[in-house]
């Protein structure tokens, strides 16, 4: 079912449209607000057009974080009409965020909010994977349950590489450092996202994407950052994604 979504969104006849996976090490660690906000992210400022799949089963509420709209169908639904799939029937059955952004219509990318739970469907989505974003908090038992995941990831043959850890509600200053992670767990910090409290808050309770209420905000600066991290070999044009978001030019540097 797996492969029927990614062929109706258009994933498998790109040659640079990629499956990027957002994973919990713990719970509440934030994977689902990344990985939407992500994606919203990616979309607007990158130009994709993007597909965001929630598989957290029947308690995924990924599209109440960016919408407050009502999917039409879930992917349950959708499997259940695998025979019906195609890119129409696909795109029907989308909550649009917006005309770039859908959550379950060709699309450039696909962003998998995976949760936590490891078991064949969520198997079956990260073997398709070209990066899986493990998402932590810098606490030992995010570092415990980490490594754990990570251990999962090695005894199944998933390339380290392919395998990119986000710190979400980084602060500087802790007893604990990155270093401290990065060797309890044999694997480097991509990309931290700092603890912008007020502004994550206001974006979950209004159910809607963090940049578009706030561009200025260390969390959204912290996206497009992360947005041009992903795409960095993909974007042609030379002037960056941080730069265009925020109206910076070389003299302003």
């Amino acid at each position: 079912a797996m492969d029927r979504v990614a062929d109706s969104a258009g994933i498998s006849n790109l040659r640079d449209g990629k499956v990027l996976a957002f994973i919990s090490c713990k719970g509440g660690s934030g994977a689902t607000f990344l990985s939407t906000n992500f994606g919203y992210a990616l979309a607007t400022l990158a130009d994709r057009k993007v597909l965001l799949i929630d598989l957290h089963g029947q308690f995924g509420d990924a599209t109440l974080y960016v919408s407050d709209q009502k999917a039409a169908m879930t992917l349950s639904d959708v499997c259940r009409q695998i025979a019906r799939l195609d890119g129409a029937f696909l795109d029907s059955c989308l909550v649009h965020i917006t005309p770039g952004f859908g959550i379950l219509a060709a699309a450039d990318d696909l962003v998998l909010d995976v949760g936590r739970q490891i078991d064949a469907i969520s198997l079956r989505a990260l073997d398709s994977t070209d990066a899986i974003y493990p998402v932590l908090q810098l606490g030992l038992p995010d570092i415990r349950d980490g490594r754990r995941l990570l251990d999962i990831f090695r005894s199944l043959g998933y390339p380290t590489e392919n395998t990119r850890l986000i710190v979400n509600r980084y602060e500087k200053g802790g007893k604990l450092r990155l270093q401290d992670l990065q060797s309890a767990l044999g694997a480097e910090v991509m990309h931290t996202v700092p603890n912008d409290y007020l502004a994550v808050t206001d974006s979950v309770n209004q159910g809607v994407p963090a940049l578009q209420l706030s561009r200025s905000a260390p969390v959204s600066r912290s996206l497009a950052e992360l947005v041009e991290l992903v795409t960095a070999r993909r974007v042609a044009d030379s002037k960056g994604l941080f730069d265009r978001l925020f109206g910076r030019t070389v003299n302003d540097q």
